[in-house]
């Protein structure tokens, strides 16, 4: 019953993050990047409080002033991600920028292993080779005759160090895990990317703090906040909770259906069968992959979805 129960809340929560990159596309127009980064983690560390109450945010000040290291969770980790995440929105469609996310397991997998002394992963190799082709073959679509420009191009760019971002954030709060409690970690990484795209949105001439929104653009906002921000992020910890963290993420794939699905009714996506066939190739690689070495790894980190605290300790169970 438990196990079901945690297969449940990691279908629930992968789902609730498919709406991030679409509506994030949407939101785009009526904000900055910079601006809409702010809003999202100023509404999300309101919900945390009336959740966890104010307790954890007073311990979380505390660590921040105590301990420097901490905020380069949020700065480099959380602030670098999300920066570069959503401003590869604004030149790439949803799910190509949610499917560069995929990149960041397979460099969690290869780095741990490096630095514990180990050989890469077995099938290391064969799915680096398949998520590249898959990509290119979801990106570039042959048939249609696909050439990227220098905004294609500035997307990928920026996707991809927002991997890199996410790469760091992951290994880094296994690095602090021990130290801290996850609540309190959440909150550090929130209240400093938060500041961080605070001072962002005020230095940066392009940005606008104002919202140019009409009723629609409030109501989006609020479900952006609420769902892929919030509710997901609950949903996640009662499934590694009951399930385990090495099955929890093997269900990654969800999270890329469920953007596909939002996309196509949101923005208007389409999806041509070289494009299907490249996503199909992507995440079935990484779903073998994890399901792999999981196996064979007991104590590497699971991988989350963008936006999702990592949990701690041994966490393949």
């Amino acid at each position: 019953m438990s196990k079901t129960k945690g297969l449940v809340a990691a279908v629930l929560a992968y789902s609730a993050w498919g709406p991030l990159a679409p509506l994030g596309t949407l939101l785009l127009e009526d904000m900055g990047v910079f601006t809409l980064n702010t809003v999202r983690t100023a509404g999300s560390l309101v919900l945390f409080a009336i959740v966890i109450g104010p307790r954890v945010f007073v311990r979380s000040l505390r660590i921040l002033g105590r301990d420097p290291k901490v905020w380069l969770l949020g700065t480099l980790g959380l602030g670098f991600t999300f920066g570069a995440y959503l401003g590869s929105l604004q030149y790439l469609e949803p799910t190509i920028a949610a499917l560069l996310i995929y990149l960041s397991p397979l460099l969690v997998a290869w780095i741990a292993r490096r630095n514990l002394g180990e050989k890469p992963p077995r099938l290391f190799l064969p799915t680096i080779v398949l998520t590249i082709g898959g990509g290119a073959l979801a990106v570039l679509e042959p048939s249609r005759g696909i050439h990227l420009g220098d905004r294609a191009l500035l997307g990928l760019a920026l996707g991809l160090l927002g991997v890199l971002g996410w790469t760091f954030y992951t290994l880094y709060l296994k690095h602090l895990g021990p130290k801290y409690e996850d609540s309190e970690l959440t909150l550090t990484a929130f209240l400093t990317s938060g500041a961080v795209f605070l001072v962002a949105t005020l230095l940066v001439p392009s940005e606008r703090f104002h919202i140019e929104a009409d009723t629609w653009t409030w109501v989006r906002l609020a479900f952006y906040i609420v769902f892929p921000s919030f509710i997901s992020f609950q949903l996640y910890s009662i499934a590694v909770r009951n399930a385990g963290a090495a099955f929890t993420a093997t269900l990654l794939g969800i999270e890329i259906a469920a953007t596909a699905v939002f996309s196509y009714f949101l923005v208007g996506e389409r999806f041509g069968w070289e494009k299907t066939l490249g996503i199909l190739l992507v995440l079935g690689a990484v779903t073998v992959f994890l399901i792999d070495d999981a196996r064979k790894s007991p104590t590497l980190p699971a991988p989350s979805a963008p936006g999702q605290p990592e949990t701690q300790g041994d966490q393949y169970e």
